[in-house]
Order: C-alpha cells, then sequence, then structure tokens
C-alpha cells in the first residue's frame, strides 16, 4: 500500500545544510524580475540583443542535416575535445599561459564549479576566506557543504591582503581563498597589481588554495588586463570562468 505523506514531512527529513537561507537567496532576488517597470541588476544576464540567433539556429540545422551523432550522446567527463582544444587556445591567447590536458574541465556554469571545488577540498569547519562583501552565489556553495566562512575587507584597490597576511599570521588557516580580482561583484573594484603577486606567495607560504573567479575579466576597456593570479601561480590556484 502506497501512501502519501502529509505537506512538510520531508521538510523534517532534510540535511541541516540545506535549511535557513541557502539557495534561497539567488531564487529570491531572481524570482523580482517578473515586477514590471523594474530595472534590476541583480543577475549578470546579457543584453539579448547580443545572442547569435542566426548563426546558433544555422550550425544547429547543418549539424542535424549532417548525421553526426555525438553531440547527442555522453559526453566525456571533461568535456568534448574540440571545445577543450578551443578554450585552452583562448586562455593562452588572453591570460598568456596554456593549461595542461588534465588542468581544463567544462562545467554548466561557475556554481558547478564551485561546487566541484569545493567537494573535492572541503569538510564541515573547514575556513574559507571570502573578499567582504563577494557574490552570494559563492557564499551559498561554500554554506552549503558546512565551510566556516571568514570574510576579509576589500578597498579601492581589492582584497586587502596586508590585512590577510596579518590574520594568517596570527593564526587564521583557511584552505580556500576565494577571490574574484577583476571588477569585483558586487564591489566592482580590481585587485591592484602589487597585491597580486603578494597574494599567490601567502598561498604558497601558508599552504592555502586560492579559488580565483574571472567572469567579468573581459569586461574591462579603458585599462591594460592585468596578469590573472592562475597565470602567475598555478601551483596554487584555480580558476573558475566564462566565455
Amino acid at each position: 500500500m502506497t501512501t502519501t505523506p502529509e505537506l512538510g514531512r520531508w521538510d523534517d527529513l532534510a540535511a541541516a545544510r540545506t535549511r535557513g537561507d541557502v539557495g534561497e537567496g539567488i531564487a529570491s532576488v531572481l524570482a523580482l524580475l517578473g515586477m514590471p517597470d523594474l530595472v534590476s541588476f541583480a543577475g549578470g544576464f546579457p543584453d539579448p540583443e547580443t545572442f547569435p540567433r542566426e548563426r546558433v539556429s544555422t550550425l544547429l540545422q547543418e549539424f542535424a542535416a549532417s548525421g553526426e551523432a555525438t553531440a547527442f550522446q555522453y559526453a566525456p567527463t571533461r568535456g568534448l575535445a574540440g571545445p577543450l582544444a578551443a578554450l585552452a587556445d583562448r586562455l593562452e591567447t588572453l591570460q598568456d599561459r596554456r593549461p595542461a590536458d588534465d588542468e581544463l574541465l567544462i562545467t554548466s556554469g561557475a556554481i558547478e564549479a564551485l561546487e566541484l571545488i569545493c567537494k573535492s577540498f572541503l569538510d564541515p569547519g573547514d575556513l574559507v576566506v571570502v573578499e567582504g562583501p563577494t557574490y552570494l552565489g559563492a557564499i551559498q556553495a561554500f554554506r552549503s557543504f558546512e565551510a566556516t566562512l571568514v570574510a576579509v575587507p576589500m578597498d579601492e584597490h581589492g582584497l586587502d591582503v596586508e590585512d590577510l597576511e596579518r590574520r594568517l599570521a596570527g593564526g587564521l588557516r583557511p584552505k580556500l581563498v576565494y577571490s574574484i580580482p577583476d571588477h569585483q561583484n558586487p564591489a566592482g573594484v580590481s585587485l591592484a597589481a602589487d597585491r597580486r603577486a603578494p597574494l599567490v606567495e601567502l598561498a604558497r607560504h601558508y599552504g592555502f588554495l586560492i579559488v580565483e573567479d574571472v567572469a567579468y575579466r573581459e569586461l574591462g576597456f579603458s585599462e591594460e588586463a592585468l596578469p590573472s593570479l592562475w597565470s602567475l601561480a598555478s601551483d596554487v590556484v584555480v580558476q573558475t570562468g566564462t566565455t
């Protein structure tokens, strides 16, 4: 005999990490998009006018007519060889460093990448340093893996690396330091050139991993691009991005 549980019963069975505000922040903000006359800066939505609709439609039709079935099958975990090679070429062009074959992984957005990093490195209670303030989606990802977050302030030149160094010298031992060094979300500032090398040296000295989010790196139009943290120190930096 099958019975239907009472409404809300499954809430009592939910894991503790899923309760509270975890997972609700972005959803509640994006829900406001349906309000009339609202101009929202909450989500990073591209201008629909920039979508290459005709080009994509043509390519899909050509592919479907070709009889090639690979794109309709399951792909390798890391991604298809063609897109991986194209991404490696792009990284080499934009950041002057090419990832090794086993250093590149295609994910369904930055959140999946962050969750894979959390799954690989974090145990409940582990410390994660974030910029104050920082991207809400990253906060939710770290909290969902029961990390303890420590915010380090920023100024007009980005993360206060000297403040981080003082805390590390005082005994702070994070596993991860999450940074958006270029056009930071939500502050909009970029990490100064003279703070980038010291940050990666701290990672080497104290043994933590820097998670560099470069989703907005290519949005700078008036200044010369600064070296990414990953290009400076791929041994202590894992980078997430979008293209």
